[in-house]
């Protein structure tokens, strides 16, 4: 399996940033793995496609979460863990998978679709510079590619428990103002002050990328 992130699937603009050569290179790795498929050999291809995960390279939990509200089709406001996305990985390995050699599987927090829902709507003049579309509810499947047997009411309790646990910046636990300042905290207000530059630090690498994408589609767009 090889991994192509949802920003592949649609072009930034060009003359914005040199992002169209990203998207271009990650719709190569799509056609590869379909190609390899239809070659008729015995090695299994598939394509991995992760929407908002809190990785290094994406700025961190905070960046991430911030990236879902723009990417996820669902789960706007949660950033996924890495390990849920090794899970699909780890399941196209072993064979447990229920997802057909030559698919590209779109991961979302810590569920899967199949990018055809993507597809489908990429030319459409209406989706030009979104990069999150329109995904059926039902259309969302657990690691291996089964029914999720999700509701409206569940995603918003999965994301409502995950903002809960990981409050943005400058908000506490349960979404209560944060002081820096503040004589009940147990750290000094110079250790919180340099974890906000650190996770500002973070946001801010993500964050120019949507201002190229605002700049040549919109604002409104994204």
């Amino acid at each position: 399996s090889d991994l192509a992130p949802v920003g592949g699937f649609d072009d930034f603009g060009l003359g914005a940033s040199n992002l169209h050569v990203y998207c271009a290179t990650k719709a190569y790795v799509d056609a590869l793995a379909r190609c390899a498929t239809a070659a008729g050999t015995t090695v299994r291809a598939y394509v991995v496609t992760p929407s908002a995960y809190a990785t290094e390279m994406a700025g961190g939990l905070d960046a991430s979460a911030e990236e879902s509200t723009v990417v996820n089709s669902w789960f706007k406001g949660a950033a996924g863990d890495p390990d849920d996305v090794a899970r699909v990985v780890e399941a196209m390995i072993d064979n447990s998978t229920l997802w057909a050699p030559g698919s590209n599987v779109v991961c979302e927090y810590k569920f899967t679709y199949d990018a055809h829902q993507r597809y489908r709507q990429l030319y459409a003049p209406e989706a030009r510079g979104r990069i999150a579309v329109d995904v059926p509810l039902d259309a969302l499947k657990d690691f291996r590619g089964d029914d999720a047997h999700l509701t409206p009411d569940a995603v918003d309790a999965i994301v409502r428990d995950f903002q809960a646990k990981h409050p943005p910046p400058g908000r506490g636990v349960g979404g209560e103002d944060y002081d820096a300042g503040s004589s009940s905290s147990s750290s000094s207000s110079s250790e919180k002050q340099n974890g906000a530059s650190s996770s500002e630090e973070g946001a801010n690498r993500r964050n120019d990328i949507w201002r190229g994408a605002a700049t040549t589609h919109g604002a409104d767009d994204l």
